[in-house]
């Protein structure tokens, strides 16, 4: 779709950007100063760890619908009220939207979130697994009705969980605490759209996220709950990508330390640079019995030694005898 001429003329009015984007964070920092100002102290208790029923004005608020309402569209209509006046502004909060799902981030300190969650009517997919993330997480709904499911994983046992279900239908005031690494929900339908307000913190030592199938409970997917730990994941997969083999050392260093999953894809990496000294780390964490990692190795030391008989010379350097 080619840009209209009005569209073309606003590309280079900046004076006309910059009055749209004052406008749109006018409304921000008016709801910040105003409705939000006496929930921002006991916000700032939350994220510095405090229990929520320690934080009353901020507990009171995540439990009522009206409340939770009444602050939501304090923003969201002067926002609406500045947008429809300058059509080419920006939302000035984070936020994004998949798969009928959009979420606008409100308000962030530390460890805490408060969020905006809006879901739709979209039946095109059929979860065919639930992740699990080690999280506290307080939901109120706000507008709307919907069904969704409340799910619980029981102790697992090897690569697999015992999960059990609890269908709940969801309507204005309806409240949901999901709280710790054994909780989790599945929206499965809105009826039209549902809007329901986030307050959501994450340990200070996360455990990690785990993702299981719905059908037998087998785990599918680990994934650090760490976002320093996450940042280091893709970084060592981009510096894998690239080819940097200057980076080896580096590598193995961040190996030795941090989560198992940072950990190990730093192994990983390190293997497609610099097989030897890969191959030379992989047998070190083998040996290892006491790093939780050793039986992975292990396991991948036996593939790879299957598969590429040679590599026997770098594990016979490695033996004292």
């Amino acid at each position: 779709m080619k840009p209209k001429a009005e569209q073309k003329a606003l590309r280079g009015d900046w004076a006309a950007q910059r009055c749209a984007q004052i406008a749109v964070e006018r409304a921000k920092d008016d709801w910040l100063t105003g409705p939000w100002a006496k929930l921002a102290p006991d916000f700032a208790r939350y994220a510095d760890g405090a229990d929520l029923i320690e934080c009353s004005t901020l507990n009171s608020m995540i439990e009522s619908g009206t409340e939770a309402k009444a602050l939501v569209q304090t923003l969201t209509g002067s926002l609406a009220s500045a947008m429809s006046q300058h059509h080419t502004a920006q939302i000035p909060f984070r936020h994004q939207y998949q798969g009928g799902i959009g979420m606008l981030q409100l308000v962030t300190s530390g460890r805490a979130a408060l969020s905006v969650l809006v879901y739709e009517d979209d039946r095109r997919n059929t979860a065919r697994s639930v992740a699990f993330a080690d999280s506290d997480c307080h939901e109120i709904v706000i507008a709307g009705t919907g069904e969704a499911r409340l799910l619980t994983k029981a102790v697992t046992s090897g690569e697999r969980a015992k999960l059990t279900c609890e269908n709940a239908r969801l309507f204005p005031g309806t409240y949901l605490e999901m709280c710790g690494p054994h909780r989790a929900k599945l929206m499965d339908e809105a009826d039209g759209a549902m809007v329901v307000l986030r307050l959501s913190r994450t340990p200070e030592n996360p455990q990690p996220s785990r993702e299981y199938r719905l059908s037998d409970g087998a785990l599918l997917h680990t994934a650090s709950s760490s976002r320093d730990d996450s940042r280091k994941e893709a970084i060592a997969s981009v510096l894998g990508a690239m080819g940097r083999r200057d980076s080896v050392p580096e590598l193995i260093n961040a190996a030795r330390s941090g989560g198992p999953q940072l950990r190990w894809q730093c192994v990983r990496q390190t293997l497609a640079l610099d097989t030897a000294a890969g191959f030379r780390l992989l047998c070190q964490i083998a040996e290892d019995s006491a790093d939780e990692l050793a039986p992975e190795a292990a396991q991948l030391r036996a593939q790879l030694l299957g598969q590429y008989p040679q590599l026997r010379n770098i594990e016979c350097q490695l033996c004292p005898a």
